[in-house]
């Protein structure tokens, strides 16, 4: 698990817990203290980045006022943005498959950008057209 990836997104950086399911799969419980869990993801041996697309001195502004320490912060620049080009770079800077890797987002776009590179979406909240796509809980897996 030590190179298993969390990316959230800055909406989602708030509240974010880790679990094990039955199978030993980790999935996402909301809680209200986003600090010490992301510490103990990091501790645990898990990389924890912020995908966002606010443009990245915004996000770099907003990560040092919360305290929260990240593995890496990413935002928007020309020809960079979540997705694909964020995916992109965490795989080949961290060397982390994206098989290994989980998105967490609160977005049916957050959702369809892992679909379509390839990474596990975990949404932090159903949002109301969830049922339609067959989610049913936050620990689901959003597949396309």
């Amino acid at each position: 698990m030590a190179n298993h990836l969390e990316a959230v997104s800055l909406a989602s950086a708030q509240t974010l817990e880790l679990h094990s399911d039955l199978s030993g799969m980790p999935y996402l419980q909301c809680l209200t203290d986003a600090a010490s869990t992301i510490r103990e993801l990091r501790t645990s041996g898990v990389k924890v980045a912020v995908s966002s697309n606010n443009f990245q001195e915004l996000v770099d502004d907003y990560i040092a006022r919360t305290g929260i320490e990240f593995d890496m912060v990413l935002g928007y620049r020309d020809n960079f943005a979540k997705g694909e080009d964020h995916f992109r770079h965490i795989e080949t800077t961290c060397g982390i498959a994206r098989d290994e890797m989980t998105f967490v987002g609160d977005s049916l776009k957050d959702g369809e950008k892992a679909a379509a590179s390839g990474v596990t979406f975990r949404p932090l909240t159903l949002p109301p057209a969830a049922g339609a796509l067959g989610w049913t809980d936050a620990s689901d897996t959003f597949v396309a």
